[in-house]
């Protein structure tokens, strides 16, 4: 799975889930959508999903988890603790990911 970006402006980023024809991906039945809010987030990150609960976590590039939990709609996340960098957050089953900085 890939996020394509899908919106923009001085404060979010939306983007779609869709299936992607990367031979590292495994078939899933349905698209879902999330939006990752503000990218780079210095305090917060806010997380939307389409209203389907989905267990996500965020991942340091050392692979520590720094957060596990569980999005049904919307939820608010400190960063303020973290250092300055890239961070992964992975996302259902599936094991879709995405890049957040702060």
């Amino acid at each position: 799975m890939m996020y394509d970006y899908f919106t923009k402006d001085e404060t979010t980023q939306s983007w779609i889930v869709k299936q992607s024809t990367s031979v590292e991906d495994e078939p899933i039945g349905t698209s879902s959508t999330a939006s990752i809010y503000p990218n780079p987030a210095n305090t917060v990150l806010t997380i939307r999903t389409d209203g389907s609960s989905t267990e996500a976590r965020i991942i340091n590039i050392l692979g520590q988890t720094l957060w596990v939990g569980n999005v049904d709609r919307t939820i608010h996340i400190a960063t303020d603790s973290w250092a300055p960098g890239m961070y992964m957050m992975v996302m259902g089953s599936e094991r879709v990911s995405i890049r957040i900085c702060r």
